[in-house]
């Protein structure tokens, strides 16, 4: 029998949240569940999302799940915070570091971006949060968007860009960020190995948290980005069939099945 894990992580957007399940903002009743009965076994659990930690803590208050998230992870590696009734408790020291880091990259490159698009482009839409560009274009556009975020001058500047369908839009955050920043603070400051994180996901941005330095098992659901299922079907994870939250509990069970895990 294998050592159980002790922490698992989970993003909200289309892998705990989503598959027609509503409320959206709020785990469904048996995800809660899931959650609670590996608090019971052992298990911590914690968020890694785009979501900001304040957004995550109302989300868990909303949910019927009675255990409490050790850490909650928001804004793509920016944000670390552990649990408290009141309301969720930034660790100063992280960040600090992190804001710094952030705002070195927005004056050298990301205002740069951000004009150049859109004086360029049409948007369908465009929201820009400080640290995460999402801008919607045209298809019209598509060629062309391609062709302008291949350009060579944009070479050197500590930024990552994600095309994406369905709407067809440019992601772009910089290269500082990651999901694997704050959940490895978050084992620097709890103390747990990697080898005892599952990480679940559903997009590129969460490969990242699966990496071995971070979490030695990654879980997706059915409707996870074809990159992210090559990477957990590479390593020591599993892929689930259904959507959402279902595919990453069907996944939890077989990688407990295959691992000997009591549960």
């Amino acid at each position: 029998m294998q050592t159980f894990p002790r922490l698992f992580v989970t993003d909200l957007d289309g892998t705990a949240l989503g598959g027609g399940y509503q409320p959206y903002g709020r785990f469904p009743d048996h995800f809660s569940d899931f959650l609670d009965r590996l608090t019971l076994r052992g298990c911590q659990w914690a968020i890694n999302s785009t979501w900001d930690v304040n957004g995550q803590w109302q989300l868990v208050l909303g949910s019927k799940v009675r255990s409490r998230p050790t850490f909650l992870m928001g804004s793509t590696g920016l944000r670390l915070a552990t649990w408290a009734e009141d309301g969720p408790v930034s660790v100063p020291d992280f960040d600090r570091l992190m804001d710094a880091r952030l705002e070195a990259v927005k004056q050298k490159s990301f205002y740069k971006l951000l004009r150049s698009l859109c004086a360029t482009f049409d948007p369908r839409v465009v929201a820009f949060w400080g640290h995460w560009l999402h801008f919607e274009y045209y298809e019209r556009d598509a060629e062309r968007i391609r062709t302008f975020a291949a350009r060579q001058d944009w070479a050197g500047m500590e930024l990552l860009w994600e095309l994406m369908a369905n709407p067809a839009r440019l992601i772009v955050y910089p290269a500082i960020l990651g999901k694997d920043k704050n959940l490895c603070e978050a084992l620097r400051i709890s103390g747990i190995p990697p080898d005892a994180v599952v990480a679940a996901g559903d997009e590129p941005a969460d490969i990242a948290m699966m990496q071995s330095h971070a979490a030695k098992y990654g879980l997706c659901p059915g409707n996870a980005h074809e990159k992210l299922k090559a990477h957990v079907a590479a390593g020591s994870g599993g892929v689930g069939r259904m959507l959402c939250c279902d595919g990453v509990m069907e996944a939890f069970n077989v990688l407990a099945q295959r691992e000997k895990w009591d549960w």
